[in-house]
């Protein structure tokens, strides 16, 4: 199910906004960039309106043209952003303070599953969640996993993900660390099915 294949980035704000924006510049992680073009794919299809073409071709150019990015920062600028940040991230809300730890692989084998409820309590655990008090998310801090279900970890120096925390978390950053390493579900072989993009279209 989905809670066993968690996308990419579990975090506030900057750490998606950076990974959306390098899609829209065309580039960005090659599977949420699938994603997005499946998505936007169905979109248009379900809405009926014709690109003059095949649809995932029309999408892609749009990407790869720089259309959809410039698209992205009228809307930013529409509505009062800053579109500067959009090339700066560091203009981000949270960007400063923040410090990276690499989490590293403890098993050998195949990613079979990763608990993504698990991935999720790291990332509160390093101030992504809403605190006990109502207090909001810090936009800064969050966790990049750096593998996926079917990948294979052949070497116990391998990163699985990147933490982004403030300093004053250090300790809690290591209790994050070893969460992430327990969501992953390691086997000695790969999974007998490839992880889905879209689960369900309805």
């Amino acid at each position: 199910g989905e809670g066993r294949r968690p996308r990419r980035v579990v975090a506030r704000y900057r750490l998606d906004v950076t990974e959306a924006v390098a899609v829209l510049k065309g580039g960005g992680p090659a599977d949420l960039r699938d994603l997005t073009l499946d998505l936007a794919e169905a979109a248009i299809l379900a809405s009926g309106v014709s690109l003059g073409g095949a649809p995932r071709e029309s999408l892609e150019a749009a990407l790869n043209d720089g259309r959809a990015m410039q698209s992205f920062r009228d809307m930013v600028t529409a509505q009062g952003g800053d579109a500067r940040a959009l090339d700066n991230p560091s203009l981000l809300a949270g960007h400063q303070g923040i410090h990276k730890l690499t989490v590293h692989s403890d098993r050998l084998g195949y990613i079979t599953g990763i608990d993504a409820l698990t991935i999720g309590r790291a990332a509160a655990l390093l101030g992504g969640g809403r605190g006990a008090d109502g207090s909001a998310p810090d936009p800064g801090v969050g966790v990049v996993l750096g593998v996926q279900v079917g990948g294979q970890l052949d070497s116990l120096d391998q990163a699985v993900a990147t933490l982004y925390y403030r300093q004053s978390s250090d300790h809690t950053a290591k209790r994050a660390q070893q969460l992430v390493i327990d969501a992953l579900e390691v086997s000695p072989t790969p999974p007998t099915c490839s992880p889905q993009r879209v689960l369900v279209r309805l």
